[in-house]
């Protein structure tokens, strides 16, 4: 688990995507695999663009809102592991919020907010600012609509 925490660390997706990739056949022999390389092996699978169709789409958003759960698996104890962890929940998180803007068009903002506050998050990160921001636009508009 270090070297995958290294290689994200590192920023070597690569290295860690075919070091996981000859793993994956024996997932069912390794124990911890869904809590461990098998969370790894979900973060370093997801796109770095956006697809194209509303069901593409859709389905990239329950992936991501999948892997960022995942996340929590992971230890998160050690600074390399904190660091591995932050790194992983903010890239998730922000493909999340990318995603979600594509699909619905900044609407359905609470159940956005409620998906990434399960997710990893780095407390000193901008994406921390980001949900404060959604959190009060959510505010302001129930606010006017009561009114």
């Amino acid at each position: 688990k270090q070297w995958y925490q290294r290689r994200v660390r590192a920023r070597e997706e690569e290295s860690l995507r075919c070091c996981l990739e000859k793993l994956l056949p024996h997932q069912d022999e390794i124990p911890g695999w869904g809590s461990g390389g098998g969370v790894y092996y979900g973060y370093i699978c997801l796109p770095s663009s956006l697809p194209d169709s509303k069901e593409e789409l859709e389905e990239l958003r329950v992936k991501v809102s999948e892997v960022g759960a995942a996340l929590n698996l992971l230890p998160y104890t050690s600074l390399h592991e904190v660091c591995a962890v932050d790194i992983m929940g903010l890239r998730t998180s922000t493909l999340l919020v990318h995603v979600w803007k594509a699909l619905f068009h900044e609407t359905e903002n609470m159940e956005l907010l409620l998906t990434l506050r399960t997710f990893p998050m780095p407390t000193d990160y901008w994406l921390h600012d980001v949900l404060s921001k959604i959190s009060s636009e959510i505010i302001t508009h129930e606010e006017e609509c009561i009114y």
